[in-house]
């Protein structure tokens, strides 16, 4: 088996009897199992019950699935939600757009938006070449990569291959 990474890492929300050694059996319990415990973070405790978040990292997927199906089975333990941190941190998507420029005031926004682009886009039309000056093509590499900090790091054609250059 590879060792753990955090590729692999999940949280899962336990409950367990309360008591002095509870949580450092399931700690040791899981690191058995050849997982990572990453972080432990308590959610609630009353004098019965404890509840707390576990970071764990795996080695695969499955790893995971086979962690957290162990300690549904250990008595005393109820296994609340299983989240995946990779999907987790996917939700939504990873990338966001947001203006360049700030609309301050009511003059603003009719030179970013309409009839402001109205205007470009006729320059454009116009002369083509102003494309690469007035849009997002001037972070896309003439050989169809796009640009992140002057290199060229993804290639944005079909059939191809993500690489660096």
């Amino acid at each position: 088996m590879s060792a753990p990474s955090v590729s692999y890492s999940i949280t899962v929300r336990l409950e367990v009897p309360a008591g002095g050694s509870a949580v450092s059996q399931l700690t040791a319990t899981m690191e058995a199992l050849g997982g990572s415990v990453t972080a432990l973070d308590v959610i609630h405790s009353d004098a019965g019950r404890l509840g707390i978040d576990v970071t764990l990292s795996a080695s695969s997927t499955a790893h995971a699935d086979e962690i957290a199906e162990k300690l549904r089975g250990i008595e005393g333990v109820t296994l609340g939600r299983v989240a995946d941190r990779t999907f987790l941190m996917h939700l939504g998507g990873k990338i966001e757009m947001q203006s360049k420029h700030p609309i301050r005031n009511h003059d603003d926004l009719p030179m970013v938006y309409t009839p402001g682009v109205a205007r470009v886009c006729m320059a454009i039309a116009e002369n083509p070449e102003n494309a690469r000056r007035l849009t997002i093509k001037r972070n896309s590499a003439p050989n169809g990569r796009i640009r992140i900090g002057g290199r060229a790091v993804l290639s944005t054609r079909h059939g191809g291959s993500p690489s660096a250059s």
